[in-house]
């Protein structure tokens, strides 16, 4: 069905004269997912709910390429291509589609231990490749809601200030350092303050001082440790995105 749709200009919906075709199913699934907080934005036959925030700073990369028909807004030309782009990035480079294992567009905590979340050593890891033995077991047994396939996507989108499609290591590094950082930078500051705990707590194994000085350091690391996984456990339970 061909829809008459209205472009985004200075965030003013205007008139659009050219009518962009869409599936009456595609329209029903975009209403479907649209709510006080979440928008539905299509691009070719596929839907995606965000935030009006992000789609305004899509709206600001690619002028004109995003049209709105009543509650539903719709990617055209460029942003069109630019979502299968970050979406394939998601999907395939950050492995959120294996991880997924059951394909139901949710991940939990358990699954999410497969998804590129980490910032270590330059390179964004998996949370099984980082975290203890220990940790690994707990999260396994946790069915718990991580997040939704479109929250991750959502995050990567702000992330990837020049819009290529990629969120690089610079791009979560300047995050990470932001002074004004959402949450979701701080969920990736505590995972990775994580990982700095676990290798001081081998080290403190591993040395050949005395055995009550040793204790008294992992006792201290493992505090701490306790401390780190209780905030990020409270802010994955609030929905943030690592």
């Amino acid at each position: 069905m061909k829809i008459e749709s209205s472009l985004i200009s200075n965030n003013i919906f205007q008139h659009s004269s050219s009518p962009v075709t869409i599936s009456q199913a595609t329209l029903d699934k975009a209403k479907e997912l649209t709510d006080e907080t979440h928008k539905a934005l299509i691009y070719e036959d596929k839907v995606i709910a965000l935030s009006e925030e992000t789609i305004k700073d899509l709206h600001h990369a690619f002028t004109g390429d995003i049209q709105r028909y009543e509650d539903v807004f719709i990617a055209t030309n460029q942003a069109k291509s630019y979502l299968n782009k970050i979406v394939d990035f998601v999907m395939q480079d950050l492995n959120v589609q294996n991880a997924d294992k059951n394909s139901d567009g949710v991940l939990t905590m358990a699954e999410g231990l497969d998804a590129k979340s980490i910032l270590q050593d330059g390179k964004l890891e998996k949370p099984k490749d980082v975290l203890s033995p220990q940790e690994i077991n707990r999260f396994q047994q946790d069915k718990s809601i991580f997040h939704t396939i479109d929250e991750i996507i959502e995050e990567n989108i702000l992330l990837d200030e020049d819009k290529d499609g990629k969120v690089s290591v610079k791009e979560v590094e300047k995050a990470l350092k932001d002074t004004s950082s959402k949450p979701t930078s701080t969920l990736s500051i505590l995972y990775k303050r994580l990982a700095d705990i676990e290798k001081m707590i081998k080290q403190s194994q591993s040395h050949t001082s005395s055995d009550t000085i040793n204790n008294d350091v992992a006792s201290s690391l493992n505090g701490e440790k306790g401390v780190i996984l209780a905030q990020i456990k409270k802010l994955l339970e609030l929905g943030m995105i690592a």
